[in-house]
């Protein structure tokens, strides 16, 4: 689009800051007549052509008010991240963006978000993000060139502290895929050439992906600086960033053909020389030595261990010398104690002629590449390991696994908030990698993941073993006006105070207090919200089962009226020992509604008739205890020698007299010791429910 303009005779063409990172490119259209600027106040008139990586809404309005024409050639993956930024700032979101703060792109990403955005790029910068839980509107959008293992990684610690956060996955699949072809090509490679400009984010984000997999990887910028390949034989993968134009690619190509024809030339002419002066044996015993050159990884067969050294049987001409400060040794330990003859070593070729004819050889960098290998293994398959805190720092702790340093943040030491992190100093702790730097040789974990995993762990093996039903045993953690908490194992339960027993309890400590050990039943569990309710009354004798030993049939007791029927009342003597009071059994005076002459609530002294405690019945009387009236006869009536005549007349038929029965009264309303029982209506669980209803 610039050089198009370019070509339109008359206008004067600039770039918003270099339209992509490769100087060659830069240069060329420099040649061409589109300038590069770096701030739109650099431009007075003409057109303004804005690159791929996008600007700020101000830019463009700046622009517009100078009357310059702009030509955006911004990318359509990084425009859709303005147009994501612009809505979701615009709606109260705060805006995180996962990127360099520096790059172009990043910064131009953020001239479409209000003042609430952020930018990160480490693990360890998600600590400081002003992230309040669950109540906060968050959006996340990534730099089109980030890495995807980066971007996940943060984003999932983001989750950890938003879990409602919105997330939108921006890296350009383009970038993407050209990342993971690199990855793939630096695993069977031997030697790996990154070709791009030492200022392309893209092209050092390939380095750094490159150098994971494969030790020798060279960053090149052009042909004049390609390596002597003879340096690192085997297969070469060369690998490109999106800015490198073709034809630096095939002089780089070029350039390395010629240096490796070079090279082979130079090893046949020197192998000929060596051999000149000797016999046919000699010539054949040289052609089946291996060649060796400085920084080459080689395997050998130690031969000797002295003192001050190691001398390693390399299948060269001369044999290897592994200086003795290449091992590490505890006090009072000597070479022997940790090598010996025959043990197979892996080496690097430090210098293959020091002079002397000897080979130096080096260790290190061997254990090194195979302990850094190790930390690659351990991250890819989500392992724990331990390390030990050696620092605290600030922002977290410093701790060591082997021979390389590991960063643990704060917000990640553990699940709940860490006051004081000198307190991890000195012990061992177990974690979990959740980032680590190659070429810094930097590691960042989590201890709090590991936690969290374990705590899971435990939660479902909670849940499996714990039903509601279940008999559970615990000790009383905690008072509170309307209960007991109990701890039984990984959480609390509550005992609500009216579970607590039978009777009535206006203060919890009555009954139990902390410390106490008591069995309760499980009556309901709220995983969701980790809730559990406990029931302790549930495993005390129910008050009918020992009413008698507190009650007696005539005993005089009072009770509280908490229902009416038609033909009986229902009253509580006890807390959940009920009784009937039957119409007949309230008054000596005919009663035609109950509610005549009781209302519920009232407060009345009744006698005990009969007690039933397996069938959980009780009738009482309040007319038991109430005078008895006395009868009254009409003086109007005429004795029985009044009679008329008739009566007298023998010829009238005789009365049969009246013979005495001991047949009972079946009268309801003269018979004092009737009753009918309140369980001859209703079942106890209704009952309970009355009373349960009343109380509240």
């Amino acid at each position: 689009m610039a050089l198009e303009e370019a070509k339109v005779g008359g206008n004067k063409v600039y770039t918003l800051g270099p339209i992509i990172h490769n100087s060659f490119v830069v240069e060329d259209l420099a040649a061409k007549g589109v300038v590069s600027v770096d701030n739109v106040s650099d431009v007075d008139e003409g057109v303004l052509v804005i690159r791929s990586h996008g600007v700020g809404s101000a830019v463009y309005s700046e622009a517009c008010g100078k009357g310059l024409r702009v030509v955006d050639a911004t990318c359509p993956f990084v425009k859709k991240i303005h147009e994501l930024v612009n809505d979701y700032s615009e709606k109260g979101y705060t805006v995180i963006i996962v990127g360099k703060k520096d790059h172009p792109e990043v910064i131009g990403i953020k001239g479409w978000a209000k003042d609430d955005v952020w930018v990160v790029y480490d693990p360890e910068d998600v600590g400081e993000l002003p992230l309040r839980g669950d109540t906060q509107k968050v959006c996340v959008v990534a730099q089109t060139t980030i890495d995807k293992a980066r971007f996940e990684n943060i984003t999932g610690l983001i989750k950890e502290l938003v879990p409602g956060v919105t997330v939108f996955n921006t890296i350009c699949s383009a970038t993407s895929k050209r990342q993971s072809a690199a990855v793939e090509l630096a695993k069977r490679s031997d030697v790996m050439i990154v070709i791009g400009d030492n200022k392309s984010s893209n092209t050092k984000r390939l380095y750094e992906l490159c150098v994971k997999h494969c030790d020798n990887t060279y960053a090149v910028q052009s042909a004049a600086d390609v390596i002597d390949i003879s340096k690192g034989r085997g297969t070469i993968g060369i690998v490109a960033g999106a800015s490198t134009p073709d034809w630096v690619i095939k002089e780089v190509i070029g350039r390395m053909t010629e240096e490796q024809i070079v090279a082979e030339v130079t090893e046949v002419t020197a192998a000929i020389a060596e051999g000149v002066a000797e016999d046919a044996t000699m010539a054949d015993f040289e052609k089946s030595m291996v060649k060796l050159h400085n920084g080459q990884y080689v395997k050998g067969v130690v031969i000797s261990v002295s003192d001050d050294a190691v001398y390693v049987n390399l299948g060269y001409k001369a044999d290897g010398i592994i200086p003795k400060s290449e091992f590490k040794l505890e006090d009072g330990q000597k070479l022997q104690d940790v090598i010996a003859d025959g043990d197979e070593v892996e080496v690097e070729v430090v210098q293959v002629n020091d002079g002397d004819g000897n080979v130096i050889l080096s260790r290190k960098p061997v254990l090194e590449r195979a302990a850094w290998a190790e930390v690659i293994n351990v991250k890819e398959n989500d392992e724990i390991v331990t390390v030990k805190a050696t620092e605290a720092i600030k922002g977290g702790v410093l701790a060591v696994y082997g021979e390389f340093r590991v960063f643990i943040p704060a917000s990640h030491l553990a699940l709940s908030y860490v006051k004081k992190l000198e307190a991890f100093v000195g012990r061992e702790l177990q974690v979990k990698f959740i980032d680590i730097d190659v070429r810094g040789k930097r590691i960042v974990a989590s201890r709090k993941i590991v936690e969290a995993e374990e705590r899971q762990k435990k939660e479902d093996e909670f849940w499996a073993s714990h039903k509601v039903g279940d008999i559970v045993s615990g000790k009383v953690k905690n008072i509170t006006q309307f209960g007991a908490f109990v701890d039984i194992g990984l959480f609390d339960g509550l005992i609500h105070i009216s579970e607590l027993c039978w009777t009535p309890v206006s203060n919890v400590t009555d009954e139990v207090n902390v410390g106490d050990e008591v069995q309760t039943k499980i009556v309901a569990i709220d995983k969701e919200n980790k809730k559990i309710s406990l029931n302790r009354r549930a495993l005390l004798p129910h008050p009918w089962t020992t009413v008698t030993e507190r009650l007696k049939v005539d005993d005089v007791v009072k009770a509280r009226v908490i229902r009416l029927t038609e033909f009986f009342a229902i009253v509580a003597v006890e807390p959940h020992v009920d009784a009937t009071l039957h119409i007949s059994q309230i008054s000596y005076t005919r009663i035609e509604k109950l509610e005549d002459a009781l209302k519920v609530g009232d407060e009345i002294e009744v006698k005990i008739l009969s007690i039933e405690p397996e069938k959980r019945r009780m009738s009482v009387s309040k007319k038991a205890l109430e005078p008895k009236p006395e009868r009254t006869f009409n003086s109007n009536r005429r004795p029985k020698t009044d009679k008329p005549s008739n009566f007298e007349n023998n010829n009238s038929p005789k009365r049969r007299s009246a013979k005495p029965s001991n047949k009972p009264e079946t009268s309801a309303f003269t018979k004092e010791n009737m009753t009918i029982n309140l369980g001859d209506f209703f079942p106890q669980e209704m009952l309970d429910e009355i009373r349960e209803a009343e109380k509240n």
